[in-house]
């Protein structure tokens, strides 16, 4: 998820392009070695997006995704990219109802989806949810006459988009099942109430955005993802007391650092070590494994997608309550800014 909400102090100013460059080069080579060159012309490409069709579209299958340019991505949800690489798809039409046909995606973002490995009547919590593709995804999932989804930001203005981008894929009968809330997902006892799966998409680096976008690239230092990883234990642990046994709860990202991807899973571990335990991802149609069992994709291997990384993970009995985490940062909003995705075509990227 790419960075949200509060706006940088006055005194962070950007510094020298040219030094924060340098930086983060020499701190990437460090990571991924000779492969590092490949990746990075990769993390500069335009982001590639698939069509996620909407299960509850009433018009048929659109032509976009109908003719022979497009094809299916192999998931379990009803998905499909261009085949000619370049070539982009147009915005979804809409049914009599006002339904749009599909969404706009990262498909590496799918796969976190595709990990909570969601039932029909599952009660569902997405913890950040805007700008909603998501959540979506999620709804292609749910039996809304059984199942509920609710979703939950910490920003005024990213939930009444949210709560825009939801009327757009949910007929208006079925909306009681589908709420959007607004807390700070990491604040004591947020949600009130216990969900048989969670999905945590955490605000982030999001490397590809910053690579993309000069003047938060120069907001960057060797130490942000350290001050991101404090935020995303937050999360994630408040994420773990709101699940209800046996649950799901899935971590999920768009960073390139592992202290923001793994490192983050295994603190988690480490505060909950009778309670909750990696399920290590397999079989996914792209990306790779990682040391602590979650799964990343990048752009360079993938066909363009990602990045995106996630982890499963599993809650078992809570007979007793989870014990609650020990504070980290400030504990305030989300501390993210909006990803520039679009509500009108349904547009987002990895994170």
């Amino acid at each position: 998820m790419p960075p949200r909400g509060k706006k940088p102090p006055a005194h962070e100013k950007p510094r020298p392009l040219e030094v924060v460059a340098e930086e983060y080069e020499r701190h990437f080579r460090a990571h991924f070695g000779a492969r590092w060159p490949a990746l990075r012309t990769a993390l500069l490409s335009p982001c590639v997006h698939a069509a996620l069709a909407n299960k509850r579209y009433g018009a048929g299958a659109p032509a976009e995704l109908a003719d022979g340019g497009a094809e299916a991505l192999p998931l379990a949800l009803a998905c499909c990219r261009r085949r000619a690489r370049g070539e982009t798809f147009a915005p979804p039409p809409a049914d009599a109802s006002g339904l749009l046909a599909y969404y706009l995606i990262d498909a590496a973002a799918l796969l976190a989806v595709e990990a909570l490995d969601i039932s029909p009547g599952d009660q569902v919590l997405d913890v950040c949810s805007a700008p909603g593709g998501k959540a979506v995804a999620i709804l292609q999932h749910l039996d809304l006459s059984r199942g509920q989804l609710v979703c939950n930001d910490a920003s005024a203005e990213r939930c009444a988009r949210l709560r825009r981008v939801l009327g757009q894929y949910v007929p208006r009968e079925q909306s009681a099942a589908v709420r959007v809330t607004q807390h700070d997902g990491a604040a004591h006892s947020a949600f009130g109430r216990l969900f048989t799966r969670v999905l945590v998409d955490a605000p982030c680096s999001t490397d590809r955005h910053l690579l993309q976008n000069t003047l938060e690239l120069q907001r960057w230092t060797t130490l942000s993802p350290a001050k991101h990883a404090e935020r995303q234990l937050s999360l994630l642990c408040r994420a773990l007391q709101a699940a209800r046994s046996p649950a799901v709860v899935v971590y999920t990202t768009s960073a390139l650092d592992a202290r923001e991807n793994d490192g983050v899973v295994r603190a988690a571990l480490q505060r909950f070590p009778e309670r909750v335990r990696v399920r290590a991802a397999s079989q996914m149609p792209f990306g790779e494994p990682t040391p602590l069992g979650g799964w990343l994709v990048l752009p360079d291997t993938s066909g363009g997608w990602g990045p995106a990384y996630f982890a499963a993970l599993l809650v078992a009995d809570v007979a007793a309550p989870l014990p609650p985490p020990e504070p980290v940062g400030d504990g305030g909003g989300d501390d993210s800014s909006d990803d520039g995705s679009d509500a009108s075509t349904g547009e987002e990227g990895a994170g």
